[in-house]
């Protein structure tokens, strides 16, 4: 918001009254509204005590655009390397908007840029903070990954313990089903086998001038209960079988 001229002034002011402590000063000039144009300045002092502008007044950000694309603009790496041999995945389309990318920084990430660039020019007077360190994006991105990557598999591995066992509780099931049906079938020859028995005993009876009339009815349904219990006992185990295989 200060006129160009005091801002020139304030900065060689900062170099001259610091005794040699400030030796770079930076100016950002952004263009408001909606960051048009945007142009950084740098000034640095001479070993023989004066100073030059390194860069005056360049322009880092023109969008040349009177009326800004509604949303926002995706960025292509064509737009920071150029399109020049990269793939057609990475270039920004011929028919979209052209503009320079730019990105905002902030005071403390720009006094951490400072620092570092101090410590690389004299490392034995100036120390670098670990909090100034720049992190490794691709190793952060490379071990959240595995880290994903391993608790995808714990999960799929879990799954399919759960499933295999799902598998073998259904298989015992229907195999308790198939005891049961085949415990019905040796009752089913019993009954019958009992049945011959018993005509032939009432063959006997009647050829003797003896009745018994209870005998057979007594046989008959105490047969047909153990006949009905085990077809019950079947059932329900393959009804058990059924819903565990819904279940999973």
């Amino acid at each position: 918001s200060e006129p160009w001229t005091h801002v020139k002034k304030k900065a060689m002011e900062y170099i001259q009254k610091s005794d040699g402590k400030i030796r770079v000063v930076l100016i950002i000039d952004a263009h408001y509204p909606n960051l048009r144009k945007a142009t950084v300045s740098l000034l640095v002092a001479d070993d023989g005590g004066g100073f030059h502008w390194h860069l005056n007044r360049k322009v880092i950000h023109d969008d040349r655009l009177h009326r800004q694309p509604s949303g926002k603009v995706k960025f292509y790496l064509s737009d920071f390397l150029g399109p020049e041999g990269l793939p057609i995945d990475f270039c920004r389309p011929p028919a979209r908007i052209s503009r320079s990318p730019f990105f905002t920084v902030s005071y403390k990430r720009l006094g951490a840029i400072f620092r570092t660039a101090r410590h690389a020019q004299h490392p034995d007077v100036f120390a670098m903070a670990e909090e100034d360190m720049e992190t490794n994006l691709f190793e952060e991105m490379q071990q959240e990954l595995k880290r994903h990557t391993a608790e995808a598999e714990r999960r799929i591995a879990e799954e399919r313990r759960q499933r295999e066992e799902s598998d073998k509780r259904a298989a015992e099931s229907e195999k308790r089903a198939a005891e049961l049906d085949k415990r019905a079938a040796k009752l089913d020859k019993r009954a019958a086998k009992d049945h011959r028995r018993l005509a032939r005993l009432e063959r006997v009876i009647a050829e003797a001038g003896l009745r018994v009339p209870n005998a057979k009815r007594y046989a008959a349904e105490e047969c047909r209960q153990r006949k009905k219990a085990d077809k019950r006992a079947a059932k329900a185990e393959r009804r058990n079988s059924k819903d565990i295989r819904s279940k999973d």
